[in-house]
């Protein structure tokens, strides 16, 4: 926080004293931001910003405001404190990357055989088994059973 600082007070001065005109825009709930106390704010690789607020992550594309909330496959929590921006590039919203990221976890601990599909689908997060078999088919284009067969492996 201190270097925050001390770099914001030197880009001031540095701006003062070559004259170049700021302008901030002021963005707030009636704009469409989840919440007005803004944690944090970082920029993709596809020049989207993101802005974590206590009340969600929120997406800004040119004026508009997307906003993403706690759900059962995605963000765990809406108390947004920090962000990592997306070095590949992809264009995923945060929901569909947790889901990649806990499916791809999935056919990890479902290669290992210490776990039934139900068990693996708790594991990581998915509130039934339906909806975690819907998912990884959708994702891999086979159901956790097949993946296991395709391995040469038996479900327990």
């Amino acid at each position: 926080m201190k270097r925050i600082t001390i770099l914001c007070i030197t880009f001031l001065a540095v701006c003062s004293i070559m004259a170049i005109p700021m302008s901030f825009k002021h963005f707030g709930r009636q704009q469409g931001l989840s919440n007005r106390s803004v944690n944090c704010i970082e920029e993709d690789s596809l020049g989207v910003i993101w802005v974590g607020t206590r009340q969600g992550l929120n997406r800004l594309q040119g004026q508009i405001f997307r906003n993403y909330y706690a759900t059962p496959d995605g963000l765990t929590g809406n108390i947004i404190n920090a962000l990592q921006a997306d070095r590949g590039g992809t264009s995923l919203s945060p929901a569909d990357y947790i889901r990649l990221f806990r499916l791809k976890r999935g056919a990890e601990l479902l290669s290992e055989r210490r776990y039934r599909v139900k068990e693996v689908a708790d594991r990581i997060g998915f509130s039934s088994t339906s909806y975690f078999t819907t998912s990884f088919m959708r994702q891999f284009g086979m159901t956790p059973t097949d993946f296991l067969k395709a391995q040469g492996q038996q479900v327990k």
